[in-house]
């Protein structure tokens, strides 16, 4: 099975290494995450991924990874009564904590 250290690309930026997150497609994420539950969209999250994300997991943080799960590219595209894929919390936070621990090898 792939790893993310297989699709990443890393830079080294100042003695700081980054995640160049522009060079992996959206579909190599989806490799890392598993739909938990389709959810359909309320008027109150409409353009609002950061309501959605905290009505979804309590947490406004993981937003853009509801987006990129459902190649949406701007938030304006969140429409009241779309029906979009919810990726799992526990794959979500195994694939952020996977990136945070770059700077710890």
């Amino acid at each position: 099975m792939k790893t993310l250290n297989d699709i990443r690309k890393i830079l080294e930026i100042e003695g700081y290494k980054e995640v160049d997150a522009l060079s992996v497609r959206t579909s190599d994420f989806k490799d890392f995450l598993e739909l938990e539950r389709y959810y359909i969209v309320q008027n109150k999250e409409m353009y609002r991924p950061d309501i959605l994300s905290f009505n979804v997991y309590q947490s406004t943080e993981f937003w853009w990874l509801i987006l990129l799960y459902n190649d949406i590219i701007d938030p304006l595209e969140l429409k009241e009564g779309d029906r979009i894929a919810i990726p799992s919390l526990n794959s979500l936070k195994a694939l952020l904590g996977d990136y945070r621990r770059v700077n710890d090898r």
